[in-house]
């Protein structure tokens, strides 16, 4: 009797255990998936903050489309509403397969794994975005030089001025966001890396 009461007691001790071990792993995995959804939250704030911004040009745009005249403002017109809908489409859809990670439904390899194949995905779609960026703001200068004074900047020099001091601003502020989300990305990456230690 005496040695099925401890085979018994022992049972129960190794299904305390065990369920101690998986309640911690659940915890882990848990608070991991919480600390990466942060990292991807500074990103998402803001893209979809430029999202909001670029809906808001494009309605003015949009809006004001019948005063686009000669006919190479209102291609410059055409053009900036396409980048403006097409830059947010690509870089929040980008921004949406990262998120989409799922590490409680995936060992540690395939978390890993799959944050890397959409991270590249999000970088080159930020690349994209950035060439992308240079042309929206080649072609909506001049719009919003007609739309809001109401005069053709083509006319004056005044278009290759700034021009010439807004790229490199651009280019600049492009790269420092870049590094920015980079950060943020391995960032993630490395809070995925620690699982493999627990």
């Amino acid at each position: 009797m005496e040695f099925e009461e401890l085979k018994n007691q022992w049972s129960e001790m190794s299904a305390n255990i065990g369920n101690q071990k998986e309640l911690t792993d659940s915890k882990i995995i848990k608070i991991t998936e919480m600390r990466y959804r942060d990292k991807i939250r500074k990103i998402k704030i803001s893209e979809i903050t430029g999202a909001v911004f670029c809906c808001a040009v494009l309605l003015f745009i949009v809006n004001g489309m019948n005063k686009l005249e000669p006919w190479y403002l209102m291609i410059c017109g055409i053009v900036s509403v396409m980048m403006l809908i097409l830059i947010p489409t690509l870089s929040i859809g980008a921004l949406f397969k990262i998120q989409s990670t799922n590490i409680a439904a995936n060992n540690y390899r395939q978390a890993l794994s799959g944050h890397n194949t959409r991270k590249i995905h999000f970088i080159n779609v930020q690349k994209v975005s950035m060439c992308l960026g240079a042309l929206l703001f080649v072609a909506i200068l001049p719009v919003m030089g007609k739309l809001m004074s109401g005069k053709d900047l083509f006319k004056s020099a005044t278009i290759w001025y700034i021009y010439s001091v807004g790229f490199p601003f651009l280019y600049y502020f492009a790269s420092w966001v870049f590094k920015k989300y980079n950060r943020s990305l391995n960032k993630a990456e490395e809070i995925l890396r620690d699982l493999e230690n627990h």
